[in-house]
């Protein structure tokens, strides 16, 4: 089996290494490889590799090309930190959870708005 690269590729490459010392009798039943999230898609579509992970999720039209099938399973997540300057603004900003959906859906794109 291969696995393609992923958001978490230096934790998850540690990881044959360490299980080798600590069960050195079992096989070596993954191997890793750092190909690209699109690469790692086009070898998976391809057959080329049995399963991978990527940052990127399969769209509905990659997934319809796999015969055999496929179950993406989200397995991380990340923080993300919203940046952000309000000229005269000394306050903390806090807004409704809609509102930040909002901003990642590209639906608000500048902080002169009424939400905000």
């Amino acid at each position: 089996m291969h696995i393609c690269r992923d958001p978490l590729h230096p934790p998850r490459s540690q990881l044959a290494p360490r299980r080798r010392r600590v069960y050195p009798v079992l096989p070596d039943l993954a191997h890793y490889e750092a190909a690209g999230s699109g690469e790692g898609i086009a070898r998976f579509i391809a057959g080329v590799v049995d399963f991978g992970a990527s940052d990127v999720p399969q769209s509905s039209a990659q997934a319809a090309k796999i015969e055999r099938g496929v179950i993406q399973i989200p397995s991380t997540a990340v923080m993300v930190v919203l940046a952000y300057n309000l000229p005269g603004g000394t306050s903390e900003l806090k807004l409704p959870q809609d509102v930040y959906v909002d901003i990642f859906m590209g639906r608000i794109r500048t902080g002169d708005g009424l939400r905000i």
